[in-house]
C-alpha cells in the first residue's frame, strides 16, 4: 500500500501541468469469477466469503475516473468514494524518490 501512495504522489508531481491525473485505490476483494478457479484452502474462501461482486468492487475506480468532482484531483489515495489519509510514511518525499529511482532502475533491468 505504502508503495502505491508514495509513486501515485511522484507520478503526480511529475505530471503536474500537464492535466492529466493520477490517482490510488484502495483494492476490495472480489468474490471468485474463475479468477481462482485453480485456488483452493482459505484464500479462495476468504475471497468468497467476503468478496463484493465485481461491479461492486469497480465502483470506487469507475467514479474516480469519470466524475466531474475529482476531475482534478491527483496524487491521492480512496476508498468507497473517500479519499484516505496518506498512511504512514506516505509523506516521507526521500522516502517517495528513492522508491521512484529504484523502480525505474528495475525497469531499465528488464
Amino acid at each position: 500500500m505504502l508503495g502505491r501512495v508514495l509513486l501515485t504522489q511522484e507520478f503526480a508531481e511529475r505530471l503536474r501541468g500537464s492535466n492529466v491525473v493520477v490517482n490510488a485505490v484502495h483494492p476490495d476483494l472480489i468474490k471468485n469469477k474463475g479468477l481462482l478457479q485453480d485456488v483452493r484452502g482459505p484464500s479462495r474462501w476468504l475471497t468468497n466469503t467476503f468478496g463484493k461482486p465485481a461491479e461492486e468492487a469497480a465502483a470506487t475506480p469507475v467514479w474516480l475516473a469519470t466524475s466531474p468532482e475529482t476531475a482534478a484531483v491527483t496524487g491521492k489515495l480512496w476508498a468507497k468514494r473517500k479519499e484516505l489519509p496518506t498512511p504512514g510514511m506516505g509523506s516521507d518525499l526521500a522516502a517517495r524518490k528513492r522508491l521512484w529511482v529504484e523502480c525505474t532502475r528495475l525497469a531499465k533491468i528488464l
